[in-house]
């Protein structure tokens, strides 16, 4: 939720995500995105804000596509950049596994 108030107070991680990839190395959008989309937001959730399940799940939803939009070729479907985002965190997993524990 942190992400989703920052740009919405105006910053956008599109033009933050070169420094927090230079940051860990091992870290590429299509990882980010694959982490997103293994995130449950149960209906029943009291979030902090006055945010909705339903708009944080909207939100994560979005910013799982803007990450598979840089993370992969400019060809083929929705469905074929899913694929290559999850070969990407395969790839990478021991960075991601650092990334999940500098996020928490």
């Amino acid at each position: 939720m942190d992400v989703m108030f920052l740009e919405r107070a105006g910053y956008s991680v599109e033009v933050a995500l070169p420094v927090a990839l230079a940051k860990d190395g091992g870290c590429t959008p299509a990882t980010l995105a694959w982490l997103l989309s293994e995130i449950s937001i149960p209906e029943e959730v009291v979030l902090p804000a006055g945010v909705t399940p339903a708009e944080l799940r909207r939100y994560v939803a979005d910013l799982i596509s803007r990450f598979l939009a840089l993370a992969a070729p400019p060809y083929g479907c929705a469905q074929t950049r899913f694929l290559f985002a999850k070969s990407q965190f395969t790839t990478f997993q021991n960075a991601s596994m650092n990334l999940g524990r500098a996020l928490r």
